[in-house]
């Protein structure tokens, strides 16, 4: 979208949550048929995924004093499977340089849902967000139904993904196709486990298309 767009319409995004992107089909992407999970939101509105993303993708979503990136998740997620960062970049500095096109490129490689698509930012009763997660398993399956992946990339860790994989599993999806995190990638993981993490998808993924 045109600068001149998003300079005189702040929100402009409207669209259903969930992403699909335009490569999310194509063998030759690295992310082939990949559905990469997350669990919710933690920032304020737009609370809409793909509104979110295309923020993201436009750099919209920065806090004004300094221009750092609200969504930790999205940046670290780059730094690990983009493969243009270089061994002494942080997220910031590749995120930083990183053109709005090539930004948009990355994220047509794979479809996008968050299981709880609304913020739980604030909330810090574990059996409310439990509830929640149990309230949007309709909607994943729905989100499944549509985009049929192969693989699911799982961006929040054990025990507290016990229900989407449910989910998961019983809608088709093969548990040896599902790759999941070992920490929270926006503020718990490490650079080398989010690496381990996406390479681990990356040999399922090529093992499936050689099969």
């Amino acid at each position: 979208m045109p600068e001149s767009d998003l300079i005189k319409n702040p929100y402009p995004y409207n669209k259903p949550p969930v992403w699909v992107g335009r490569r999310y089909r194509d063998p030759a992407s690295p992310f082939y048929r990949t559905l990469v999970l997350g669990e919710s939101t933690y920032d304020n509105p737009p609370e809409a995924d793909p509104e979110w993303i295309y923020y993201w993708i436009y750099k919209r979503c920065q806090l004004p004093e300094n221009g750092e990136a609200l969504d930790k998740t999205f940046c670290r997620l780059y730094l690990a499977t983009s493969g243009l960062a270089t061994s002494h970049d942080t997220w910031p500095q590749l995120y930083e340089r990183a053109p709005c096109w090539v930004l948009e490129a990355w994220f047509n490689l794979f479809a996008f849902h968050n299981h709880i698509w609304k913020t739980i930012g604030g909330i810090t009763d574990r059996d409310h967000i439990d509830e929640l997660y149990v309230a949007f398993k309709p909607d994943l399956a729905k989100v499944l139904e549509l985009v049929n992946p192969t693989y699911v990339w799982v961006l929040w860790p054990h025990p507290n993904c016990q229900i989407a994989l449910r989910v998961l599993t019983d809608n088709g999806i093969q548990p040896e196709d599902i790759i999941i995190v070992p920490k929270w990638p926006g503020r718990q993981a490490s650079s080398a486990e989010l690496e381990t993490s996406w390479q681990q998808l990356r040999e399922r993924i090529a093992n499936g298309l050689t099969n």
